[in-house]
């Protein structure tokens, strides 16, 4: 059965006006749908740039002053690094191979001090200090030598053994004695000569010359120097107690 479709005229433009409006809001939604990640990316952009920005920050260095900076230098690894190698800069011992106040004298270790105004000039033996001051006043000047003797209890004091060595490093340098065990009578016993006897020699003579070898790897005392900011610090550090008259050694614990 056919069936037709009557319609007026103002019907049929109503309905027109219905589709043109439905036509409109879906291409609203459609460009809405589509602009939407454009936005999106162009407000990433500075995102970005502010997390560049970000990391930039992070590894420009610090500006610390006061107890931070203090804290810093003295709790962190970074900056107990920093506070030696200022030290060091600062302070620490110079080989020359001569010294610059006495021409007729070796190599040795020049320290500064110059907060205090000092010098010291630490030759094989000993260290001499003298004031900071220009090379016309040096005759007129005054100096303080220190090279240790003995030592002991009282007036019972045993000779210093002779130094075998010198360690040195950044603003310290130590004096390293011989022990008085392990002295070697003979200091002028050449090696080629010390062989041949050991060849020649029996099994317990052998022996015995085999201990004469240079002083024990534990000193028993080590003659030391600091160069600081406060001055120019000596100490001495004892492996073993110096040896005492026998009625006291009696009575020691």
């Amino acid at each position: 059965m056919l069936k037709r479709l009557f319609t007026t005229p103002r019907a049929f433009q109503t309905r027109l006006l219905m589709v043109v409006a439905l036509l409109g809001c879906l291409a609203w939604l459609a460009l809405t749908f589509f602009r939407q990640p454009v936005r999106d990316a162009v407000n990433s952009v500075p995102a970005a740039g502010a997390a560049k920005e970000s990391v930039g920050q992070k590894d420009e260095p610090r500006a610390l002053a006061g107890e931070q900076a203090r804290a810093y230098l003295e709790q962190t690894g970074d900056g107990q690094s920093l506070m030696q190698a200022a030290t060091v800069a600062r302070f620490g011992l110079k080989r020359e191979e001569q010294s610059p106040f006495d021409k007729e004298s070796g190599a040795g270790y020049l320290g500064t001090s110059h907060a205090q105004n000092l010098n010291a000039w630490f030759a094989e033996d000993g260290v001499t200090i003298r004031p900071t001051i220009s090379e016309k006043k040096r005759q007129q000047a005054w100096q303080l030598g220190f090279s240790l003797k003995a030592y002991g209890y009282g007036e019972h004091l045993q000779p210093a053994t002779p130094i075998v060595s010198h360690n040195v490093k950044d603003n310290r340098i130590e004096y390293v004695r011989a022990d008085s065990s392990s002295q070697i009578t003979n200091t002028n016993l050449e090696v080629p000569v010390l062989k041949f006897q050991i060849l020649d020699a029996g099994l317990n003579d052998a022996r015995s010359l085999l201990s004469l070898q240079p002083p024990t790897r534990n000193p028993q005392l080590i003659e030391w120097y600091e160069n600081r900011a406060e001055g120019i610090e000596q100490g001495f550090t004892l492996n073993a107690r110096p040896e005492r008259s026998g009625e006291v050694a009696a009575n020691e614990p």
